[in-house]
């Protein structure tokens, strides 16, 4: 609980302290996604929170000709996880989507989220990004896609654009990476470029948390 905690506080206490970004020359533009705080949020909570085993969330938000915008995320709490893989349950979806409808008039669902950790190649402490196999013959034509790779920690690191086009930083007890696929067609997936200000407000070196007590200082 003191680790979700942390990644929580660190989202809804933005500080501005303009982070590096490493731009990459060779990439060359084409669809976009725009991660929202709201949605933010709940993906990387929900990785912490199933943190050695995966987690999976629908994104909600508005689809453009050559952009994504995502302004909400919603984990499902259904889904069967395990450290390589999540499974669904198709029949919830429909539940969700129904009320999805009543509170955001304006948006739809447009793909889903989920993490990869470290664990799924033993106990190296590095994370695929790479979509897999089961990841690609579940992609349907038109949707985004989010992968979080998650990790323990081994040292604090500010937010920042990689060459990859990925977003990497730390939070909490926790290292995230995160990458933005789209599917051209039916079971192919893309990577695509991948957009968060409010990443880029964070300030993880400002404040600490007593993993003990759960108490934060300064």
């Amino acid at each position: 609980m003191p680790m979700l905690i942390a990644v929580v506080y660190h989202l809804l206490r933005m500080r501005s302290i303009g982070a590096k970004v490493e731009k990459d020359s060779s990439w060359s533009g084409g669809m976009k996604a725009t991660l929202k705080k709201p949605a933010l949020l709940s993906i990387l909570c929900a990785a912490a929170e199933t943190f050695k085993k995966e987690s999976f969330l629908l994104l909600v938000g508005h689809r453009g000709q050559e952009s994504f915008t995502i302004e909400h995320a919603i984990a499902m709490q259904t889904a069967k996880r395990n450290f390589t893989g999540v499974k669904t349950v198709q029949r919830r979806y429909s539940c969700v989507w129904e009320l999805v409808s009543y509170f955001w008039r304006d948006t739809i669902v447009i793909g889903d989220a989920h993490s990869h950790t470290e664990f799924e190649h033993g106990n190296k402490t590095i994370f695929p990004l790479l979509p897999s196999t089961k990841d690609c013959e579940g992609a349907e034509q038109g949707d985004v896609y989010i992968i979080v790779g998650v990790s323990n920690k081994k040292k604090t690191m500010r937010w920042k654009k990689t060459t990859n086009q990925s977003l990497s930083g730390t939070l909490g007890q926790f290292r995230f990476e995160i990458k933005a696929y789209w599917s051209p067609e039916n079971k192919k997936l893309e990577p695509i470029d991948l957009v968060c200000p409010a990443l880029y407000r964070l300030d993880a070196y400002k404040h600490k948390l007593d993993s003990k007590t759960g108490i934060r200082y300064t």
